[in-house]
């Protein structure tokens, strides 16, 4: 387990141990940013551990960033496990490893940041695993966490529009929109009003740059847009600036 530990350490990525009940041993939030030396690494109680674990959503040395999105069929409804499958065959070919709870985690590199993101949980058992979390990884736990594959993990330009998307095509933001519209019909004044104000200076640059795009199209898939409707947001941005201009 330590030499399978290494190698990722090797990597430029933070390891936190963890017992069998899959807690930390120890405090780890400051592997949130610092990272870790070789020596804090040989350091680590390795004779008290059943398991080890990846920081995810910091930034390593190859300047990307490691996430996971977990399919987890544990305690969610069967039409949740349904959907959480069809999603799972929606997911580009990556490194992929079973959970003890017979679920997956497909683990990538994304050149964008991650932002976790747990809210479709109990639509299709699924969630992004990123900033501030950890991924727990083989062969932890006696080999309950094993590979599924001999694949690497793949870069991605930015895992939260990979997981939107995905979750867009099995439906989830319809049903998010109807369920919400259900609750309160007549409070809301449109989605725009969630759209953050930072993100809304982005979009007033004459030019935005290809990473400020990515980071856009994420904000909208992240609140309940769909690829359709967030496609014709950028062109809405391109028809005001050419008037702008005229």
């Amino acid at each position: 387990m330590k030499d399978k530990a290494k190698e990722y350490h090797q990597l430029g990525l933070n390891i936190v141990l963890v017992n069998g009940d899959k807690k930390p041993l120890g405090e780890w939030q400051k592997r949130i940013t610092q990272q870790q030396t070789s020596e804090e690494f040989e350091n680590l109680p390795w004779n008290e551990a059943k398991g080890f674990a990846v920081v995810c959503g910091r930034l390593n040395e190859r300047g990307s960033y490691f996430g996971a999105i977990d399919i987890d069929v544990k305690n969610v409804t069967e039409e949740a496990k349904q959907k959480g499958e069809q999603l799972r065959k929606l997911l580009r070919t990556t490194q992929v490893e079973h959970t003890p709870s017979n679920g997956f985690h497909y683990i990538y590199y994304s050149k964008q940041p991650i932002m976790s993101n747990s809210k479709p949980h109990e639509f299709c058992g699924c969630e992004l695993l990123g900033q501030k979390k950890l991924c727990i990884m083989a062969p932890s736990l006696d080999g309950q966490y094993r590979r599924a594959n001999d694949n690497y993990p793949v870069f991605v330009e930015s895992l939260e529009v990979v997981f939107l998307q995905a979750l867009d095509q099995i439906g989830y933001t319809t049903q998010k929109r109807s369920d919400e519209e259900k609750r309160t019909p007549h409070t809301k004044k449109g989605k725009h009003y969630r759209i953050r104000p930072c993100v809304l200076e982005v979009q007033k640059k004459p030019h935005m740059e290809h990473d400020e795009r990515w980071i856009v199209a994420a904000e909208y898939l992240g609140n309940d847009f769909t690829i359709e409707e967030t496609m014709k947001v950028f062109q809405s941005f391109k028809k005001l600036k050419k008037s702008s201009k005229t």
